[in-house]
């Protein structure tokens, strides 16, 4: 693709092994507000969302709701912002399986996934692996808001991501009302690294929310 392709309708989108490449330097898919984007892949070998070589740009931007089934979004990058692989601005974010690997965002925090505001945050299988981020190597959330915020991990994987310059290796969460309810039941956070504080997982100040 040539430009962003922005999704303004609820869209299930099944890669059947095949790789979407953007061959500029912007978002290769954006979800628009309101609006429900499903991604899997019914092959052995899974499609990717990916962007040419050396060109920047992020893999998902989300103002809705993403679900990610299968299919794997992997080497994007963005030279001073966040969120390289997915950034979700206020909207939804669920992953069954799949892969988000090999994101770069030297410059900002959450080389795998950024979210903020975003009241709800699931994770029960899958992996993000591999990716680099100044912090929060593989997820960096943020919440700006005041009502509850739900971060639950009961599967996948979180391995092998890497804060640069910065705190969380692997996790980097963030609560402005110390509304932060993570619940971890399932998966493995490992082999995750940080230059400052919290290898696997670094829950920041002002409010340190609950980490069960």
């Amino acid at each position: 693709m040539n430009d962003t392709w922005i999704c303004t309708y609820d869209v299930a989108l099944c890669l059947n092994g095949k790789t979407i490449t953007c061959a500029a330097e912007v978002d290769a898919i954006q979800v628009a507000k309101g609006t429900k984007l499903i991604i899997t892949d019914c092959q052995k070998v899974v499609g990717k969302i990916t962007h040419a070589q050396d060109n920047i740009g992020r893999g998902i931007m989300s103002l809705g709701t993403l679900i990610l089934y299968n299919g794997e979004i992997t080497k994007n990058q963005i030279a001073k912002g966040s969120g390289a692989g997915v950034y979700v601005d206020g909207g939804n974010f669920y992953m069954y399986k799949g892969s988000i690997s090999t994101n770069n965002a030297p410059g900002g925090q959450g080389g795998g996934v950024y979210a903020k505001d975003s009241t709800s945050f699931v994770i029960s299988g899958g992996s993000i692996d591999s990716n680099v981020a100044k912090s929060g190597g593989g997820i960096y959330y943020e919440s700006t808001i005041s009502k509850s915020v739900k971060f639950n991990i009961s599967g996948g994987n979180i391995v092998r991501n890497t804060a640069v310059t910065g705190n969380g290796g692997g996790i980097w969460l963030k609560s402005a009302y110390g509304n932060m309810r993570f619940t971890m039941s399932g998966g493995r956070i490992s082999n995750n690294v940080a230059s400052k504080n919290g290898g696997g997982v670094y829950i920041s100040e002002p409010y340190y929310g609950k980490f069960t």
